[in-house]
């Protein structure tokens, strides 16, 4: 049997435009929570079967963008395998445990040389953990080179009809910094204070890095 639905009920307007799609927030500040944490390994030659993280954050209430997720792969190493800085590894660890990122890495420094193990949240300790995230607008190429694949195998007459893809219309957002909650600057509700609450993530410790 088929099914009905009555559409008087569906909040809001619905849209025409395909692909599901949102804008790019607007560059800044936001304060932020983790809500999901994959674990994975690099593939690429360069850092291959160095172990990560990939971490989604939700933009938190009362923000412009609220509800909005976006992920950060995190490796779980302080350098990558060529011995250059892994920065993501030190802000998101830092500011998940609440202490400025220098104190961070003088602390994982410090047990490195004394070569004892890091212990670090594990996924699960990791979920709810709230976090500033600054964002930044960069262009989506990989989206720019499907949309131009797919105008280019349109006939001309379709073409013709239609505007091709701009990379201008194809952009995203990244993760430029991840630093303790409290510090965001969008939106900020009545009271002055950020958006979100700032509490920082319980530091029960079950994960173990061998440095």
């Amino acid at each position: 049997m088929g099914r009905s639905l009555d559409l008087s009920k569906t909040a809001g307007e619905v849209s025409t435009e395909s692909g599901g799609s949102f804008a790019p927030l607007a560059a800044g500040k936001y304060e932020a929570t983790i809500v999901k944490v994959d674990e994975g390994k690099y593939k690429s030659v360069a850092n291959k079967d160095l172990e990560n993280i990939n971490v989604q954050f939700k933009i938190s209430p009362g923000q412009v963008g609220a509800n909005r997720r976006i992920c950060h792969l995190v490796p779980l190493a302080p350098n990558w395998l060529n011995g250059n800085d892994a920065f993501a590894f030190h802000q998101v660890f830092s500011a998940v445990e609440g202490i400025p990122e220098k104190d961070f890495r003088i602390k994982v420094k410090a047990q490195k040389e004394a070569k004892e193990d890091l212990d670090l949240p594990d996924d699960v300790d990791l979920l709810g953990a709230e976090v500033t995230l600054t964002l930044k607008v960069v262009d989506d190429d990989y989206a720019f080179k499907k949309a131009k694949t797919a105008f280019e195998a349109l006939s001309t007459a379709a073409q013709a009809k239609s505007d091709p893809p701009k990379q201008a219309d194809f952009q995203k957002n990244t993760i430029s910094g991840v630093d303790v909650a409290g510090k965001g600057n969008m939106d900020k509700d009545d009271d002055g204070a950020p958006a979100g609450a700032v509490k920082a993530a319980s530091k029960a410790k079950t994960t173990v890095l061998d440095l």
